[in-house]
Order: C-alpha cells, then sequence, then structure tokens
C-alpha cells in the first residue's frame, strides 16, 4: 500500500522510482550441503535484528535426508543466543507494538493449523514487552499465514522438501521475491535451481 502511495506521487512528477515492497525470502539447503554452515546462516539471516530486515531469511526449505540433523543444529544454535539490550547480546527486541501483534497473529495461526514450536515461546506465554524469543516453526503448510505473508520477526519456519521441482515451486510460489539462497556444494546443481528461482537477487 505504501509502495502505490509513493509511486503514484512520483509518477505525477516523473520521477524514476525503484521499489522495495518486501520479501518472504527462501533459504534452500540440499542435502550435500556443509549442514553446520548452512545451520549458523539460517540463524543468522533469520534472526538478526530479531528478523526486522527486508532480506531476512523467512521460509527454511531443507531436503529430507537432511531435516532432521539440520534441525537439531539450527534448534541448538538458536537456544545458544543471548536476548537482550547489552553489547554482547545476539538479538535484541522489536521495533513496534504493531509489528509485535502481527508476528503474534501469524504464530497463533500456524499453532492453530497444527504448526510445531520447536523452540521459542508459544504467544499465549509472551511477556508484556518488545523482545519475542526466537522461534523455530515445523510442520508448516503453505496455506498458513507464517508462509504468505511477510513476518518481519524472530521466526524460522522450516519445511522439508524431496526434489528440485518441489522446492523451486514452494519457493517462488510468494508475491515478495525480493531475496534467496541456495546451499549446496554442487555448483551445477545451485546454478541450475538459482536460474529458475524468480527472486530479485540469489545468492
Amino acid at each position: 500500500r505504501t509502495g502505490k502511495m509513493i509511486q503514484k506521487v512520483a509518477a505525477e512528477h516523473l520521477i524514476p522510482t525503484t521499489l522495495e515492497l518486501g520479501g518472504k525470502d527462501p533459504f534452500i539447503v540440499f542435502a550435500d550441503a556443509n549442514l553446520e554452515r548452512a545451520a549458523k546462516g539460517a540463524v543468522w539471516a533469520a534472526f538478526t535484528n530479531s528478523g526486522q530486515v527486508c532480506m531476512s531469511a523467512e521460509r527454511i526449505f531443507v531436503e529430507r535426508p537432511a531435516y532432521e540433523t539440520f534441525l537439531e543444529l539450527v534448534k541448538k544454535e538458536t537456544e545458544s543466543l543471548i536476548q537482550g539490550f547489552d553489547k554482547d547480546a545476539d538479538v535484541g527486541s522489536m521495533t513496534s507494538p504493531q509489528q509485535v501483534k502481527i508476528v503474534k497473529n501469524q504464530v497463533e495461526n500456524a499453532l492453530a493449523k497444527g504448526a510445531k514450536l520447536i523452540t521459542g515461546l508459544d504467544p499465549a506465554e509472551w511477556p508484556d514487552s518488545m523482545f519475542i524469543k526466537p522461534m523455530i516453526l515445523t510442520d508448516v503448510t503453505l496455506d498458513m499465514d507464517i508462509f504468505v505473508e511477510e513476518t518481519f520477526g524472530p521466526v524460522m519456519p522450516i519445511v522439508p522438501f524431496d526434489t528440485e521441482d518441489e522446492v523451486v515451486r514452494m519457493a517462488n510460489d510468494t508475491e515478495f521475491g525480493l531475496n534467496a539462497s541456495v546451499w549446496t556444494k554442487d555448483l551445477e546443481k545451485a546454478r541450475r535451481v538459482v536460474r529458475r528461482l524468480v527472486s530479485g537477487a540469489v545468492t
């Protein structure tokens, strides 16, 4: 909505624009990837600035043979994060009560539809503050708000996949094709998948 308002005013004055209108970035991990490095990358990409980065990793896709191992690695990495205002903290707070409400609604929607909270706090237990403990969700389905809408908060939904075709289809199933990443040791496969992703940028 804001982008449309800016574009309208710019058009009246013939001002050229490039608009970045949100992201729901896929983070694709193949079974042959360096899983420890990918797990650290996922935690950084999902939780930096408490997930309030336009190019945050908001949908993590993991090839099924590596799924359980990757899940344990990101769980361990996430639970080691220090949250607070201290200079040594890894994760800070949210920036607005409105955004806290959006994140809470999306997580509640996911849990109501069958998602599982692997780490973090159930929204019913959240303290009345701007801090949201980083969360990992599994059993996420494609109809959940957490999969469809931009979250802009510290939530990592993880979805398994079986084939390249399947993960490309799921990754492209978004209105917010801002950024994406592909994790594999097979550069030929990486380039093949990257060419099929509808995204402003891919790493």
